[in-house]
């Protein structure tokens, strides 16, 4: 047997493994009616997860991430502690049942993700064609600038919330497709770069002082891609800053909508203390979303409708799609939240069982394509949705398909522009050989 097909094998006898003691775990959790049991094997398969894109720090950024609303059930399956304000839909059965189906995306995503990712350990922004083009360089900071300065406008000054921006457009996030552009036409002249990091801090300033966190956070990991996963890191190094770094950002917005003080306790609904967290909000509302499907407000029909009007919202504005549409708006019609909600239960509502197990595997499949995607689009597409995880994974699905997809279009058009306008510098830098002929057609 070769070496390629010993690690093959191996790799199935691991993966089959893995799914062994999910199976042993399900049977365990039905049999002695202890769900702590399975979700200490979601935890397990999120850890594997980590371990497979060891050559890779976005992605292992992207898992760290989601570890956090894994370990987050912790508190609420081991000790009994309530993990939201919201008391409706914090039940057994229901939090149960959403713990499942975010273990059973997590085991699909593990089940289908290669285990070579990145042996190469390529630069992923490297595998995009940076050009010299002042032009339109100049045009994608020109876009920055303007969405800094409109993209979230008004203020006002809460005792004890301090400031916070109380009006935002939707074009506030595609600040995201502009620094990316801008970066890639800078030719990396440092001038250009540091223009493009003053302007992408004061955005995450002027976003994370507000309401804006999530914002802050998808352009930090937008320039980690541009600037920093060069780096050389070590994995733990780079694990506990990346934990400590999302920790302050947590503590920094506590402080911001409290009276100033740090309190992991607060006082819920109904008078009983709860374990205040971000991701707890985010997991009660996915709760929401299955006890409404419980309860038969979300009717066969209703998420039939809910599913097309999301498909239209890729296209159309979210206020000419089909009503519904959006989940998060929809719920709070029938029940209190503090919105968003797990991509596992958003496709869970719309394909049932067949949704999550579908956009686990597409997502396997990108992932798969981060480091071998031979198309430039394709290739700015995986960094749209790399840097948005934050939104599509905890917030709204939407984002992993239009926003991602229309900075495909602004790519295109700005390499068309690249061609019309002539180039001031003819060197393609950051480009293998074999692509760099490619870079300028």
């Amino acid at each position: 047997m070769d070496l390629k097909a010993q690690a093959i094998s191996k790799d199935f006898i691991t993966k089959y493994f893995i799914f062994g003691i999910g199976v042993i775990c399900l049977s365990a959790w039905y049999y002695f009616k202890s769900a702590e049991i399975f979700l200490y094997y979601g935890i397990l398969v999120n850890i594997a997860l980590i371990y497979r894109v060891r050559n890779s720090k976005i992605l292992q950024i992207m898992f760290l991430f989601i570890l956090t609303y894994t370990l987050n059930l912790l508190p609420y399956f081991s000790f009994g502690i309530n993990i939201t304000f919201y008391e409706r839909f914090q039940k057994e059965d229901i939090f149960e049942f959403a713990m499942f189906l975010h273990v059973l995306f997590l085991l699909v995503l593990y089940l289908f993700l290669k285990k070579d990712i990145n042996k190469n350990k390529e630069i992923f922004i490297n595998r995009l064609p940076n050009k010299d083009n002042a032009i339109v360089y100049g045009l994608g900071v020109f876009a920055m600038s303007v969405i800094l300065i409109i993209g979230q406008t008004g203020h006002r000054l809460v005792e004890g919330q301090g400031f916070q921006l109380t009006q935002g457009l939707a074009i506030n996030e595609y600040f995201l497709i502009f620094t990316a552009l801008a970066y890639l036409f800078s030719g990396k002249i440092k001038a250009r770069n540091l223009l493009i990091i003053v302007l992408s801090i004061l955005f995450i300033v002027k976003n994370t002082v507000a309401e804006g966190r999530i914002e802050s956070l998808q352009m930090l990991l937008l320039l980690f891609i541009l600037y920093v996963d060069h780096k050389k890191i070590s994995n733990l190094f780079f694990s506990l800053g990346s934990i400590v770094g999302y920790l302050v950002m947590t503590i920094f917005a506590d402080i911001r909508v409290s009276t100033g003080t740090i309190s992991l306790f607060k006082t819920g609904q109904d008078g009983s203390r709860f374990l205040q967290s971000n991701q707890g909000d985010v997991f009660y509302n996915s709760a929401v979303y299955i006890g409404l499907i419980k309860e038969q407000v979300f009717s066969d029909m209703v998420r039939s409708r809910s599913f097309i009007g999301f498909i239209e919202r890729i296209f159309l504005p979210s206020k000419f799609a089909t009503g519904g549409a959006n989940l998060s708006s929809l719920s709070a019609q029938y029940a209190q939240s503090g919105g968003g909600g797990l991509i596992s239960t958003y496709f869970y509502v719309w394909l049932s069982y067949a949704g999550t197990i579908l956009i686990a595997i597409f997502l396997a499949i990108l992932f798969n394509r981060v480091y071998r995607a031979k198309n430039q689009y394709l290739q700015f597409y995986l960094v749209m949705v790399l840097c948005t995880i934050p939104r599509w994974f905890a917030y709204d699905p939407i984002t992993l398909f239009k926003l991602t997809s229309y900075g495909v279009v602004f790519f295109f058009c700005f390499n068309q522009l690249h061609t019309i306008v002539g180039k001031t510098s003819k060197s393609v830098i950051g480009l293998p050989p074999k692509l760099a002929s490619r870079a300028d057609r």
